[in-house]
C-alpha cells in the first residue's frame, strides 16, 4: 500500500473486511462494485472456520466436537469480535461488511452485535445487507451497493481526517 503497488488498476482507496459467506451467485456483482469503489476486501474469518483439526481415529466424536467448538462461531460473543478485530488489524482494514445470510444463521446470528462491540472497541464504520450463499433471489444488487457506497463515504471520510 505505501508503496502503490494495488491488486487492481487505480488507486485503492480504502481496505475492508468481508464478514460472512460469500454470496456465490453474486460473486461478481460484490467484488466488482467493491472494485469500482476503490476498495479492496484485505480479510475474512470464513476461510479459518474450516482449518478443523481432529483425531479422525477417535470414535467417540470427542476430538472432532472440541475442535468444533473452537470455532469462533461457535464461541461467545467477546471470543468472536476479538478474531475479528485481530483479522482487521492484520488486514488494515477501513470497514467492514456483514452479510446476514439466510441459508446460513449461524454464521450471521451475533453479526448485529458483534458489530457493535467492534465498532465501540475500534471506531471502525460497518455496514450489513441481506443475502443468501445460494439462493440468488434474496440478493438486492441495488440494496448491497447503497450499503457499500454508504460504507466508502464514512472509511473515506476517516482516512481523510487521519
Amino acid at each position: 500500500l505505501k508503496a502503490g503497488i494495488y491488486a487492481f488498476k487505480g488507486a485503492e482507496k480504502t481496505r475492508i473486511q468481508w464478514e460472512g459467506i460469500a454470496v456465490w451467485p453474486h460473486l461478481g456483482h460484490t467484488f466488482k462494485t467493491l472494485k469500482n469503489m476503490g476498495t479492496i476486501m484485505t480479510g475474512s474469518a470464513y476461510p479459518a472456520i474450516w482449518d478443523l483439526t481432529y483425531d479422525a481415529n477417535d470414535e467417540s466424536l470427542h476430538s472432532m466436537a472440541e475442535a468444533y467448538t473452537r470455532t469462533y462461531i461457535n464461541t461467545c460473543l467477546s471470543n468472536k469480535a476479538a478474531v475479528l478485530m485481530d483479522i482487521m488489524e492484520h488486514g488494515k482494514v477501513d470497514g467492514v461488511v456483514y452479510h446476514l445470510n439466510r441459508s446460513c444463521k449461524l454464521m450471521s446470528f451475533l453479526n448485529v452485535e458483534t458489530a457493535e462491540v467492534i465498532k465501540e472497541k475500534n471506531g471502525l464504520p460497518y455496514v450489513n445487507f441481506d443475502g443468501d450463499q445460494t439462493d440468488p433471489r434474496v440478493y438486492s444488487p441495488a440494496q448491497y451497493e447503497t450499503r457499500v457506497q454508504a460504507l466508502v463515504e464514512m472509511m473515506e471520510a476517516n482516512v481523510a481526517a487521519e
